[in-house]
């Protein structure tokens, strides 16, 4: 049984698909890389640890959960 579905997944993949992802993975790419350059630019060149850059991911995240529950009630 699990033969099969791996075989019927490989057979759905398509190509032209994954060309037409590319555009989205190209840019979601360059968000994380400014990322990446902002990390590494106060870690190593400035000598500094600066966290905002961190931080901002789970003060983002739990303003997305707070705004999703205010929004379903």
């Amino acid at each position: 049984m699990g033969i099969v579905l791996i075989s019927a997944y490989f057979a759905s993949l398509s190509p032209l698909a994954l060309f037409r992802a590319l555009p989205g993975s190209i840019a979601q790419g360059l968000i994380w890389g400014l990322l990446a350059l902002g990390v590494y630019i106060t870690y190593k060149l400035l000598d500094f640890a600066d966290l905002s850059v961190d931080g901002s991911f789970a003060t983002g995240g739990a303003v997305a959960v707070s705004y999703t529950h205010l929004r379903a009630h």
